[in-house]
């Protein structure tokens, strides 16, 4: 391998893992706010009846509520760009990533995603650096 070569592959292994450890310092910090406030301290969406939808903000790096509620099952999330940049959303479900449609600048889209239990469940926007500039939340399903 040449010198540039050596740069290059020790340059993508950092960052990634500089994104890894991003993504688990997030995740951390909304679990715990989850964990102290309580999914029922989210008073926008508490007590959420069955077919519901999770309404989400997508903007400038940031989801809007950062901690949405949805119930268990056949969970749907309006998913609203009011930013000037193209978002999506990423679900970590059981080890599996579900990504919803791209949405476009002022485009709104209804995401229907099956998770069964109830729980936790990491989420960010794959749009280029949108990730590293914090477009992470957690989706709390009932």
């Amino acid at each position: 391998m040449t010198f540039l070569s050596n740069v290059s592959e020790y340059c993508r292994a950092s960052r990634t893992a500089w994104t890894i450890g991003v993504v688990a310092a997030v995740v951390g910090v909304v679990a715990a706010v989850v964990a102290v406030v309580g999914v029922s301290g989210v008073a926008a969406q508490d007590g959420v009846d069955a077919g519901a939808v999770a309404r989400v903000s997508l903007d400038e790096y940031l989801f809007e509520p950062a901690v949405p509620v949805a119930p268990s099952g056949a969970v749907r999330l309006e998913l609203a760009n009011v930013g000037l940049r193209r978002h999506n959303m990423v679900v970590l479900v059981d080890g599996v990533e579900i990504e919803s449609p791209h949405v476009r600048p002022g485009e709104t889209v209804v995401w229907e995603l099956p998770i069964a239990r109830a729980g936790t469940y990491a989420f960010w926007c794959n749009e280029y650096r949108h990730l590293e500039k914090g477009m992470v939340g957690t989706l709390a399903v009932e």
